[in-house]
């Protein structure tokens, strides 16, 4: 299969960011912290988006200083195609303690903190996803995944949590 071209990463980040962007303007204040059953607040997925979106900025901005490996496309090939599932709600998964929601940021300051992790990825998709493309981590749900693929899995990971947070706003 060949690969997304270079600009679907930029793409996929840019739309995703506007998407949680205009609906948090949506909400009300005391929507900010609605919880449906045990599951985050508005605020706090908005935080654990802030979180995860800083650590990964950062090690795919570190990752453009490693090697590029020979034989990334054999080992991330079979991903292509398959990550949007990141955006599904069907399955639930547990995210790491480090990325959990503390509670100690307000929601403007958070939409601050994620759009500039944000910004860092769209520019690292825009200039240099062909470089991160030739290296690899791996992902704790899809496995080994190239730079490019984590780009697309953090755009459809603000999706799936805009799902969430639409469900927890939506309770009365």
């Amino acid at each position: 299969m060949t690969p997304p071209p270079a600009h679907d990463a930029a793409t996929l980040l840019t739309a995703s960011r506007d998407n949680l962007v205009a609906f948090c303007a949506t909400l009300a204040p005391e929507d900010w912290r609605r919880k449906r059953d045990s599951e985050w607040s508005p605020a706090e997925v908005l935080e654990h988006l802030a979180i995860l979106e800083g650590l990964v900025s950062a090690r795919l901005a570190k990752m453009l200083s490693d090697p590029a490996e020979p034989d990334w496309r054999e080992r991330t090939a079979d991903k292509d195609g398959t990550l949007h599932r990141a955006a599904s709600r069907e399955n639930k998964l547990k995210s790491p303690p480090a990325v959990h929601p503390k509670g100690q940021s307000e929601p403007a300051q958070l939409l601050r903190e994620f759009g500039a992790a944000r910004e860092v990825m769209v520019g690292l998709a825009k200039n240099s996803v062909r470089e991160l493309e030739q290296r690899t981590r791996e992902h704790p749900v899809f496995g080994v995944c190239n730079g490019r693929q984590w780009l697309e899995l953090c755009a459809h990971h603000t999706e799936r949590h805009l799902k969430q947070m639409k469900e927890a706003a939506s309770q009365a």
